[in-house]
């Protein structure tokens, strides 16, 4: 019986090491050097900037879609309005209206652009 206790406590032993030197060995591989951690840091910083971006461009794109919506509406309305006698000021009103809203989504565009200049300048960067 003494034997027997013996081999279990060795056999215990041997695999409470085995099992601690593992655990040790692959929390050292884990642990990464100050540039690495310093490049995740600056990694995660660049992938916010570009989720905010990502996030205003889609706003941009639905106003822009918006303003150009609103455009057509008012052309189509002075399209119609162009052959009454009696609507000249209404019809000139929709086409300066539409024209104001084609320059709003032409300012937008720029936005766009320009948002999307500053991603591809982060893209590169990361």
């Amino acid at each position: 019986m003494d034997q027997n206790m013996r081999r279990i406590f060795f056999f215990t032993l041997f695999t409470y090491l085995a099992v601690t030197l593992f655990f040790s060995y692959q929390h050292q591989e884990k642990k990464q050097c100050p540039i690495e951690e310093e490049l995740v840091v600056v990694n995660q910083a660049v992938q916010t900037q570009i989720t905010e971006i990502d996030q205003q461009l889609e706003e941009l794109k639905r106003m822009k879609m918006g303003y150009l919506s609103r455009a057509r509406r008012h052309e189509d309305q002075a399209e119609r309005l162009q052959f009454q006698d009696q609507a000249v000021l209404e019809t000139r009103r929709h086409l300066q209206l539409a024209e104001e809203n084609r320059m709003k989504a032409d300012r937008i565009q720029e936005e766009i652009d320009r948002l999307e200049k500053e991603k591809t300048k982060l893209l590169g960067t990361s």
